[in-house]
């Protein structure tokens, strides 16, 4: 108690706060922040991702051609979901582990070889496969941008939910696992009609066909909340101008 105290006297003092919503607004005001100090100026994330996305522009030529679900930052519980919801679908599969250990990796090529499915590392250069199997950090932005459509990670366990965003920003209608209430953007997805909830293998077959406004609707959710890096930053001279 007497540390938040303390905190609440040292929000107080703040002169200006900038917040990612009214609903973040009302927590700042909460612990002590002044209301008349708050502006609403966005989150800097979808100005990165948004970035992020025309920079990765034709990223991985060789996987054109195909329909590819890129299922990113998993988790073995999902991809328990994810690799027998697939099965059988026609469509390629990319896997990327949110930890790409070499326990981890062969463990789903194990699972590849028991049911006859071909898999191949990506660091292997062998893109043919119908399941590909990423063994790496660093480039799931990118093979994003082949997707049709991405599952992202975290949703069945207690990690979290892992950054919808990030398909969003191509265009990509995004599916994820029921444990997604503490993420924002996984709100704003499902709300606009681009994010689905999956909690089976059934349910994860189902949603791999989503169609192409469905991925207009996670891109126009991302363009929504461009400009708060600018605010911010104008925030910030507001107040430097303000001291001198």
């Amino acid at each position: 108690m007497f540390a938040r105290a303390v905190l609440h006297d040292a929000y107080a003092r703040l002169d200006a706060v900038g917040a990612i919503d009214s609903a973040d607004a009302r927590r700042l005001i909460e612990i002590g922040v002044r209301p008349d100090v708050i502006e609403i100026t966005g989150d800097t994330r979808y100005d990165q991702v948004w970035r992020m996305a025309a920079d990765a522009a034709g990223a991985f030529p060789e996987l054109a051609g195909r329909s590819i679900c890129v299922a990113g930052s998993t988790w073995p519980p999902d991809e328990r979901v994810v690799l027998e919801g697939w099965l059988g679908s026609g469509m390629r599969l990319i896997v990327a582990p949110h930890e790409p250990t070499p326990t981890h990796v062969h463990h789903i090529e194990t699972w590849a070889a028991s049911h006859k499915v071909p898999s191949s590392r990506l660091s292997s250069g062998a893109t043919a496969a119908d399941l590909i199997i990423v063994d790496s950090v660093g480039v799931l932005a990118r093979l994003y941008s082949r997707a049709t459509v991405a599952y992202v990670g975290g949703g069945f366990g207690r990690a979290g939910l892992h950054s919808v965003l990030e398909p969003a920003a191509f265009g990509v209608p995004v599916l994820f696992g029921p444990r997604h209430t503490a993420s924002r953007d996984a709100g704003l997805l499902l709300a606009a009609g681009g994010g689905f909830i999956v909690r089976s293998p059934t349910e994860f077959r189902a949603r791999l066909r989503a169609n192409e406004q469905a991925g207009e609707a996670a891109r126009e959710t991302v363009r929504q909340g461009l400009g708060a890096a600018r605010r911010s930053l104008a925030l910030v001279d507001r107040l430097m101008v303000g001291r001198e």
